[in-house]
């Protein structure tokens, strides 16, 4: 299995004439677990003010070859045109690499004759090709369980910040918090500080390999409500006892 990304990266102008210029790619892959052959048409049309633009990405098993085309118009009185290709051979690199590829477009003028160096243009596609080796899913480790602690440890209250780590983080692994359940990651890393809220506070931890395997952990933390002081408990007995004072005074009045 090869993952697969192509991109235009660049058109440059190097000599000639003429002007109204049109450009396109064409890509076809071929080869084992591939069938026939698969045609990509490149749309939106390749732009020099619009590069870098992505023209394929796929994975594709087994042994396989990409044709890449490159075409340049000229819509004149007397359409010119001239196109490029080259075969890339796909089958099992044993590590990632990434490929600078220039395609020679030449257009010869229609109006021009003979071998005139100045009826010629020419233009260079520059593409860049990225492989990159999958194993076989059999063939996977899957993610450690994700876990992580917190620093310090509760009763939590509303508005502590507390500390969230991984114990023993690995080098090249991801580790996303999500914090209010979007799918979003607020925080990366394999430490992140949590400011508590009243409600639910529930943590997500998504840890990613290398391998691109995946786990995930929930954890909630339970916030102890506030207790009421001196002062909201005199509140709440002053409020008790004035309904109380009015009603003896009304007593006190009609008796």
């Amino acid at each position: 299995m090869v993952k697969v990304y192509l991109e235009a990266i660049e058109l440059v102008y190097d000599h000639g004439l003429g002007c109204n210029w049109s450009f396109s790619a064409s890509i076809a892959v071929a080869g084992v677990g591939v069938g026939a052959g698969v045609d990509v048409s490149v749309d939106p049309p390749i732009r020099p003010e619009s590069l870098p633009q992505l023209l394929y990405r796929d994975v594709i098993p087994g042994e396989a070859t990409l044709a890449l085309s490159a075409t340049a118009v000229e819509h004149d009185l007397w359409p010119d045109w001239g196109s490029a290709q080259r075969a890339l051979h796909l089958c099992c690199p044993c590590y990632r690499k990434t490929e600078r590829i220039v395609l020679p477009v030449h257009v010869v003028e229609n109006e021009c004759l003979g071998t005139d160096p100045e009826c010629e243009t020419l233009w260079h596609f520059v593409f860049r090709v990225e492989l990159e080796p999958l194993r076989p899913l059999a063939s996977r480790r899957p993610a450690p369980p994700a876990t992580f602690e917190v620093t310090p440890a509760g009763p939590y209250h509303v508005g502590q910040e507390v500390r969230l780590s991984v114990p023993a983080p690995r080098p090249g692994w991801r580790y996303e918090w999500d914090f209010d359940g979007d799918g979003i990651p607020d925080a990366t890393g394999p430490e992140a500080r949590y400011r508590l809220h009243a409600g639910s506070n529930l943590i997500t931890l998504i840890i990613t390999d290398p391998q691109g395997n995946r786990s995930t952990v929930i954890r909630g933390l339970r916030v102890v409500p506030a207790k009421p002081g001196k002062l909201e408990g005199a509140c709440a007995w002053l409020w008790l006892a004035l309904p109380l004072a009015a009603l003896g005074g009304l007593i006190l009045w009609l008796a």
